[in-house]
């Protein structure tokens, strides 16, 4: 191998170092975020940090020569900042490895959760098979720890052989604040103002609607789980890493945010019974505490479409598929 090829490899790699204790310096030290995740995950955070360390170099063998990486890119437009204005494709750097170690290591301690819950349900089944609860705590978990693998695996990997490069990261604080609102911290506010109404199980006192209530959650979180398996190494939020139309895309440009606000209606609809009771004030601000995390989803969605939209290949998909959430209707 040619010694420039060595020094290229060597000196991606070293970037790569960086950003990876940058990360777990991050998680492991913060406050709020040692507390925020348990000890089980930082253990499996540092399992992480290893494979990265192992792993990285045959990726950076596996790049074409002269590539532009990203924690290179990140790196160099930090040491330029003040001194001069940054290059595009290095403001794209910098803002990939924020959303990275941010919603990466999210994302792995939620498939360590998921996991436990799927073989403590599934066991649950085992001994007793029944639908309801153990069944039903088995899929909805199942569903939800297909949809973060999923985007485990979308933050983890990127190389332009997969096609999943990240070509654009979402450039406006509109954008970014309506996507961070979903997730811990910002979430935290959204909930102190609009108290979460929704039940991921909810009780109902006939049994027929609790049956019927708790397959239709099952079959939104089932499009939801569907729709993250269709972007699978694509998925992550915030960017843009080409147009996606399989799956559930093929008929709408959300699925998952309009599958994901179904199960929330449906699960809060005994909260909602509950508040009619006791007032119609109470009662409206249930309804609005859960259509305000609609409307923060819909936000969200309308924020991607404005970045996306800058492709014109994704001009082209909004007018093969014009329905944004419910097919031929909206």
């Amino acid at each position: 191998m040619a010694p420039a090829r060595v020094k290229e490899i060597a000196e991606n790699y070293l970037a790569a170092l960086g950003v990876v204790a940058l990360g777990y310096l991050l998680y492991a030290t913060q406050p709020y975020l040692v507390k925020l995740y348990t000890a089980a995950y930082h253990e499996w955070l540092l399992y992480i940090v290893w494979f990265y360390v192992l792993v990285l170099p045959f990726y950076y063998l596996s790049l074409p020569a002269n590539y532009p990486v990203k924690c290179r890119l990140f790196w160099r437009g930090l040491w330029n900042y003040r001194s001069r204005n940054l290059l595009d494709e290095e403001r794209v750097a910098i803002r990939t490895i924020v959303i990275k170690l941010f919603f990466l290591p999210m994302m792995l301690a939620w498939v360590v959760y998921h996991w436990h819950q799927v073989v403590s349900h599934g066991m649950d089944f085992l001994r007793q098979p029944a639908f309801l609860p153990s069944g039903y705590w088995f899929l909805f978990n199942l569903a939800f720890l297909v949809d973060v693998s999923c985007f485990l695996i979308g933050y983890a990997i990127e190389h332009p052989r997969l096609g999943n490069e990240i070509r654009s990261v979402e450039p406006t604080a509109a954008g970014w604040l309506a996507t961070l609102a979903c997730y811990p911290p910002l979430n935290e506010g959204m909930q102190r103002l609009f108290a979460w109404q929704s039940s991921d199980y909810p009780h109902f006192n006939n049994e027929a609607v609790q049956l019927f209530a708790c397959v239709a959650i099952l079959l939104a979180m089932g499009i939801y789980a569907w729709a993250s398996c269709a972007l699978f190494l694509k998925a992550s939020n915030l960017t843009h890493r080409g147009v996606v139309m399989r799956g559930p895309y093929r008929w709408v440009r959300h699925p998952a945010y309009a599958s994901k606000n179904v199960a929330w209606w449906l699960g809060s609809l005994p909260a909602l019974m509950f508040q009619w009771q006791v007032g119609f004030n109470a009662w409206v601000y249930a309804v609005m505490s859960v259509a305000a995390w609609s409307a923060l989803y819909y936000w969200r969605a309308i924020t991607e479409e404005r970045h996306l939209s800058r492709d014109p290949m994704y001009q082209d998909y909004c007018r093969r598929v014009p329905s944004k959430f419910i097919p031929g209707v909206w």
